[in-house]
């Protein structure tokens, strides 16, 4: 597998494959330009901290390289390449045997490379994406069923006071379970910021009480005799 094609596997899956460690620079250099064309709303440093934390780069014989060298050396070759003149004149000899090709500990020329980029690749952002999408929906739907039960209640002539008092606080307790067990208000809080989606839960809430209130409201009015009541005459 060429370093192009393993840095365009690296945002869809796990990628991996070994490669001559010469060819560091090239799949560097490959992973950025694929961020460049797929995920341009990654930015290149949560690129490279996922190339740090998440990534594996081994040696056959040596067993697992430093990413932050590689990383580093990768950049050294880069710059290298643009400049044939330039000495690496930073990080060391360990930093100068990757640049060349070699492995710092035995000298060895391949290296095994795991790529997984974790939550930027495209198929994970596009399911995370999914789960905030129900989240949302499924606060939206909680916020519709409180507000339209405390409406119904509290808009209702036969409402008892107890009634009146519970609902207000079951709602309350409904809003704090979605909150609470990922019913879909926390997919929006990542997303959103916390105060602005209970901000809006709580307007979405308030604002189908007070339309149900109004509906009862208006419909109970329209209901009543305009004229006062007259008692029926008592049987003989």
């Amino acid at each position: 597998m060429t370093p192009q094609e393993l840095g365009h596997d690296a945002w869809t899956k796990v990628a991996s494959d070994t490669i001559p460690l010469a060819q560091l620079p090239a799949l560097i250099g490959a992973v950025q330009a694929e961020r460049e064309k797929s995920r341009p709303d990654v930015s290149p440093g949560d690129l490279a901290k996922a190339l740090t934390d998440s990534c594996v780069f081994a040696c056959p014989r040596c067993g697992v390289l430093d990413s932050s060298a590689v990383l580093a050396a990768t950049t050294a070759a880069q710059m290298m390449a643009e400049d044939p003149q330039m000495a690496v004149s930073f990080g060391g000899p360990n930093i100068a045997a990757l640049v060349s090709g070699k492995c710092p500990g035995c000298g060895g020329s391949t290296a095994r490379v795991v790529l997984d980029l974790g939550a930027l690749r495209s198929d994970t952002c596009w399911s995370e994406k999914a789960k905030v999408a129900l989240g949302c929906i499924a606060g939206l739907l909680i916020a519709s069923f409180t507000g339209l039960m405390v409406g119904a209640v509290l808009g209702s002539a036969d409402a008892t006071e107890a009634s009146r008092l519970a609902v207000p606080i079951l709602g309350i307790f409904l809003l704090l379970l979605a909150a609470a067990c990922g019913a879909g208000v926390p997919g929006a809080f990542r997303r959103y910021g916390r105060r602005k989606a209970l901000l809006v839960y709580l307007s979405l809430v308030v604002a189908a009480s007070l339309i149900v209130f109004a509906l009862r409201f208006g419909a109970a009015r329209g209901a009543a005799p305009d004229g006062p009541l007259v008692p029926s005459a008592e049987r003989r």
